[in-house]
């Protein structure tokens, strides 16, 4: 009997295939086809939120580390898990503790130029132009340019290689950090024409129209701050924004490591890792530190 199931367990086995075929990586040239391509841009703005605070690796913790040197908040002491390094505390961060920001803030600058360069090779002529995933695509690379301008004190910009079929980049040169704010100027600049070529005036295009408009008047603030741009580029753009204007990227169904480190998120116990002192006086008792966590269903604000 045993003999038997024997033969008819190697026979069944013998009818069936079952190696298993490991397809690797997505073809580049998959991204090619429209059906990729608002995938690209989801990607480009996944980087963003990545640099602005993410715990996949390289760790970055950008928003919640320059928030503790221009003392938006307050360390409270703690340096491991969610907590603030000492050099960060003293004001001084190293380049050790900053090289994840460093990173992931220039993939987030990578992701949204070469979506720019992608689309500007596969889109027709007649597409690129008023396509409001290329848009999209600019607004982010301005956003992702703003905030290495903002946060590191010089640049390294790649430059790119002629080639019909790639987004081909060559090593830069050590410049100055303001080119990062010169180059945001140019992506926001080309995101508005883009949105408006779109001919859209739907709610979420207002808004796009708007955190570009944000973006760029911050910029050319930062730009005149270092006598290189006038004061009122930046007002004009200003004035197109309301007080009360978001720009928020929703973190619904992604995975936590998105969520902001700095609020806790996801945490059933909020770490006391720093104060936030005069900016909410008033609504914190004395002993609470983080206000509140964000869930998957939460969202943040993009530097504005």
């Amino acid at each position: 009997m045993r003999t038997w199931a024997a033969a008819v367990a190697a026979l069944l086995l013998a009818g069936c295939d079952t190696s298993v075929t490991n397809p690797g990586l997505t073809p580049d040239e998959e991204l090619d086809k429209p059906a990729a391509w608002p995938a690209v841009v989801v990607g480009a703005r996944r980087a963003l939120s990545d640099a602005i605070g993410s715990g996949t690796l390289p760790v970055s913790q950008l928003l919640y580390w320059s928030a503790a040197v221009t003392f938006e908040i307050n360390p409270a002491g703690s340096t491991g898990s969610y907590g603030i390094p000492t050099d960060v505390q003293a004001g001084l961060p190293t380049d050790a503790t900053m090289n994840g920001d460093w990173t992931q803030s220039n993939v987030a600058r990578y992701t949204a130029e070469a979506a720019v360069a992608r689309f500007r090779r596969v889109m027709p002529d007649t597409v690129f132009p008023k396509s409001p995933l290329v848009a999209q695509a600019y607004l982010y690379a301005g956003f992702a340019n703003r905030l290495l301008g903002e946060n590191f004190c010089q640049s390294v910009i790649p430059v790119e290689v002629p080639d019909p079929s790639h987004y081909v980049l060559a090593p830069g040169t050590l410049g100055s950090h303001t080119l990062y704010f010169r180059r945001a100027d140019t992506a926001f600049t080309n995101a508005l024409a883009v949105f408006t070529a779109t001919g859209k005036t739907d709610t979420q295009t207002v808004n796009f129209i708007r955190a570009a408009h944000a973006g760029r008047a911050a910029v050319r603030a930062d730009l005149a701050s270092y006598g290189l741009g006038p004061w009122s580029d930046a007002t004009a753009d200003a004035a197109l924004v309301p007080d009360t204007a978001k720009f928020l990227s929703l973190l619904s169904g992604i995975p936590g490591s998105v969520q902001l480190p700095l609020l806790g998120a996801g945490q059933p116990v909020l770490p006391r890792a720093h104060r936030v002192g005069d900016l909410l006086r008033g609504l914190l008792s004395p002993d609470e530190g983080s206000a509140g966590q964000v869930g998957h269903d939460d969202q943040i604000g993009h530097p504005g």
